[in-house]
């Protein structure tokens, strides 16, 4: 009778550590499944802060530009006022003074 016992509870002893087992190499794949999933995202993480410093710097360079070239608009524009100020200068028309054939 103590044999059948102890042989029943070996039984259930291994029936217990291959579950346990199969249990845990579960997990570690599981894990291992995890750990590559969260290796593939930091280095997709990565590359995306990549791209949004270099985005970045491209947008910093144009606003720098746009801002040049606001500048000489302004400037062009305040030069076309005044040159065309100076040319309406020029063309000073007077009127009631009778013009001598000599002069033109």
């Amino acid at each position: 009778l103590m044999s059948q016992q102890e042989n029943a509870f070996k039984v259930m002893i291994d029936s217990l550590i291959k579950s346990t087992t199969s249990r845990v190499d579960g997990l570690v794949k599981d894990l291992a499944e995890l750990k590559y999933s969260l290796e593939y995202s930091q280095k997709d993480i990565a590359s995306q802060q990549k791209e949004l410093d270099r985005n970045q710097f491209e947008i910093q360079s144009m606003s720098n530009e746009i801002s040049n070239i606001k500048m000489s608009l302004d400037k062009y524009s305040t030069k076309t006022v005044d040159l065309e100020n100076r040319s309406r200068r020029n063309n000073i028309r007077v009127t009631g003074i009778p013009e001598k054939r000599s002069e033109t």
